[in-house]
């Protein structure tokens, strides 16, 4: 029994020696997946929480087509909730 313990453990040793390098690089690519995953994600984050935390105080409130396309935007989302309750109301009561 210890014979074949030993063999299996030479074999491995083998394999963890041409393997430890495989391992490294792969553990090195994966830390570098998830670094550039972490970066992206706070990135898209990021500016989706400025986007909503801006108030009506924004830097772009003197630009008239910011107004502008922030009004049509409104009003569109405004009509489109209107169609959505008068369709669910008309197709369900």
């Amino acid at each position: 029994m210890s014979g074949d313990g030993d063999k299996g453990a030479g074999k491995e040793t083998g394999k963890v020696g041409g393997g430890k390098a495989r391992d490294e690089a792969r553990q090195r690519e994966a830390q570098a997946t998830l670094a550039r995953a972490e970066r992206e994600s706070e990135t898209v984050l990021r500016t989706t929480f400025e986007g909503a935390s801006r108030g009506g105080g924004a830097a772009g409130d003197d630009d008239p087509i910011e107004r502008l396309g922030r009004r049509i935007g409104r009003s569109a989302g405004a009509v489109f909730a209107l169609g959505l309750v008068a369709y669910l109301i008309w197709t369900y009561l």
